[in-house]
């Protein structure tokens, strides 16, 4: 299985079927991809796939019931991360989640 980030979202690839599967950003479904243009990925240790995108902020994604949690920047909250344009996303060697703006 290879996960793709592109500038018109995220694809699965499956190298045994050579199925393809896109998930993209849906404006009315608040479970989908936070935004299109993906700069980065990672996989944290619970096999979650966390997403850096251009202005959609962090999306982290079961990959087992294919449904995203989408982190945005919120004015009215200031404990929400502080951009949606997050760059890069890297889990250190203590398994920390870090990301660059």
């Amino acid at each position: 299985m290879f996960w793709i980030g592109t500038w018109e979202g995220l694809a699965k690839f499956n190298l045994k079927t050579q199925d393809l599967k896109w998930f993209n950003n849906n404006t009315v479904n608040p479970k989908s991809l936070g935004g299109d243009m993906v700069f980065s990925l990672a996989e944290d240790e619970s096999g979650n796939l966390w997403i850096a995108s251009a202005n959609g902020g962090v999306s982290v994604l079961n990959k087992s019931t294919s449904v995203f949690k989408v982190y945005k920047n919120n004015t009215i909250h200031q404990k929400s991360i502080s951009s949606n344009r997050i760059m890069s996303i890297l889990i250190d060697s203590r398994k920390n989640m870090d990301w660059i703006i």
